[in-house]
């Protein structure tokens, strides 16, 4: 067996002190992927095919890489193997970031079932909702309640569209606004216990206000929020949920 000064590197192995063989290749395959390799090296040599295979490479020092390897068999005049003549890479990188876009849409898929079943919910409680919006829209922008965020001291840092339709306020001047100006003037006091109520307990905490909008109509709307906090216990944040149940009672 023939290594390549690039195949020694990656062995982590001297090219001029190593002589290679290839009990000391399959060695170094990880247990769970000799199979692999040897049927696919089998297979090239019964079938007169290419070979190929990837497989995790564990070097003497302990350090793991993933191999890519490919190649022919050669036969003599009466078709029998010779000699494997192939080549091999490493491909760590690549399969890490194939790892991380697999992850990420499974991540993706998991939260568009969890918003599935929170509409689901909400649509035999309280609202008529339709359908969700095509898959390519943003699933923040246009989810069917409105989303606010509050600071520290209770202003709107973000807003998505839906909230901002409810209220009838343009999105560019929602930004650091108080709650305030859109609380009907008796709902003001259950919105501040509301809000000290669901940091104080720091847990999810529904309550039912009576909202204004910019043109002054008033509709009922059920709150649904919940407290954000960093590592060391101090509040970053308050996330709220805006459900429009109707007019005011």
């Amino acid at each position: 067996m023939e290594w390549t000064d690039e195949t020694h590197r990656r062995f982590d192995k001297d090219a001029s002190t190593h002589t290679p063989d290839f009990e000391y290749f399959v060695d170094r395959i990880h247990p769970d992927d000799r199979k692999n390799v040897q049927d696919a090296i089998n297979n090239a040599l019964k079938n007169d095919t290419q070979y190929y295979a990837q497989a995790r490479i564990i070097n003497e020092s302990g350090r793991e890489w993933m191999m890519e390897t490919f190649g022919v068999v050669s036969r003599d005049d009466d078709g029998s193997p010779i000699s494997l003549a192939g080549t091999s890479q490493d491909i760590t990188d690549k399969k890490q970031v194939e790892e991380s876009l697999s992850k990420a849409n499974e991540d993706l898929h998991v939260h568009q079932v969890e918003l599935e079943q929170q509409n689901d919910e909400l649509r035999k409680s309280q609202l008529q909702i339709t359908e969700l919006q095509n898959k390519y829209f943003d699933l923040y922008e246009m989810a069917p309640v409105g989303y606010l965020t509050f600071n520290e001291k209770g202003l709107i840092t973000e807003a998505n569209l839906t909230s901002c339709t409810m209220l009838g306020i343009e999105k560019s001047v929602f930004k650091g606004l108080g709650f305030s100006n859109f609380t009907d003037e008796e709902s003001q006091d259950d919105f501040y216990l509301h809000r000290r109520q669901v940091i104080e307990t720091k847990t999810q905490q529904t309550c039912e206000l009576t909202l204004v909008r910019k043109d002054k109509s008033k509709f009922l709307a059920r709150l649904e929020s919940k407290a954000v906090f960093d590592d060391k216990g101090e509040f970053i944040q308050l996330n709220t949920n805006i459900i429009d149940i109707g007019k005011p009672k």
